[in-house]
């Protein structure tokens, strides 16, 4: 699962990458700043502004194809 800009307090959203860690979902997170997913669930952190994560991981992923 990706998270995106979230800091993880609204509810119930907020439920659902944690329901998705507990199936088994890795999880990875692209926010400017460390959250509440951060520590607790998180697999993989990207720090960064969205729009700039997304574009290197696009870029990258494209050199591999």
């Amino acid at each position: 699962m990706i998270i995106i800009g979230s800091t993880g307090e609204v509810v119930p959203a907020s439920s659902i990458p944690s329901f998705a860690k507990q199936n088994g979902a890795k999880i990875v997170e692209i926010n400017p700043e460390k959250t509440l997913f951060t520590n607790s669930i998180t697999d993989i952190f990207l720090q960064g502004k969205a729009t700039e994560v997304m574009n290197e991981l696009l870029i990258g992923i494209k050199q591999k194809i």
